[in-house]
């Protein structure tokens, strides 16, 4: 199956912000204000760097204190959850209490006991390093030569082409208002292909009633037979529009 084309798409670029930072701008703060529009499908943006909290495991450290990799996966999955640990009843009314174990910082990460063992707690800044970082990047995007993020715009078959991009070029500009200091976003999209006042419907049909009376004349050669296929064209449609309205009154 062929993946389907942008409808449209918004390219952010800054020169105070790294990539890391643009793509959270694209991915949460673009992409949400675009993803309400009706008829509209949002992927992923490209280029940028995902964040990411790596832990770079110390192969030597770890074989000295008798751990595995899994130990240290485990230690880290099983202290890094927000779950309910049950209710308390305040007056008349119940509440959910949640244990938040989620790490604030890098240090509180470092200081993440794995193992006790002979007395001794082994932490996880023991056996490895937790540090800031993003996952491996996959695709870059350059704008003007500049590293960039770009969010495509997809618009569903069954949607109006003109209420999606009223409605995507209204959610650009609330997103362009909020938009960090020294960023800057281009857009491009295929509104011009659609607008009625650029290529009105009575005009098409013209061109083509025209188009086809020129083919006429020149392999038959036969004013009468012109004529009567440019009279029969307008005629054909206008029958067509009264059936349509007669039906649908009744």
């Amino acid at each position: 199956m062929r993946p389907a084309s942008p409808f449209c798409s918004s390219v952010s670029i800054s020169d105070s912000l790294n990539e890391q930072q643009l793509y959270d701008f694209g991915i949460y703060r673009v992409r949400q204000q675009l993803a309400p529009v009706p008829g509209v499908t949002m992927p992923t943006p490209a280029g940028g760097k995902y964040r990411q909290i790596m832990v770079d495991i110390d192969p030597d450290k770890l074989l000295s204190r008798g751990l595995t990799p899994l130990d240290i996966v485990n230690a880290v999955n099983t202290q890094n959850l927000t779950l309910p640990s049950g209710t308390a009843k305040i007056g008349d009314t119940q509440y959910t209490v949640r244990t938040n174990a989620t790490p604030a910082s890098i240090n509180d990460l470092n200081m993440m006991p794995v193992k006790f063992a002979n007395g001794a707690t082994i932490f996880l800044k023991d056996v490895a390093q937790v540090r800031d970082g993003s996952l491996v990047q996959q695709n870059i995007v350059r704008e003007d030569g500049r590293r960039s993020v770009l969010l495509s715009v997809i618009k569903n078959g069954n949607a109006s082409t003109l209420a999606v991009v009223n409605g995507v070029k209204k959610a650009l500009q609330a997103t362009r208002a909020a938009a960090p200091a020294g960023s800057n976003q281009t857009n491009c999209s295929t509104s011009r292909y659609s607008s009625p006042t650029r290529s009105p419907a009575c005009c098409v049909k013209a061109i083509a009633a025209g188009l086809t009376a020129l083919m006429i004349l020149i392999f038959l050669g036969s004013w009468r037979s012109t004529l009567v296929v440019m009279i029969s064209i307008p005629l054909a449609i206008l029958s067509s529009l009264v059936v349509r309205i007669f039906s649908a009154k009744r």
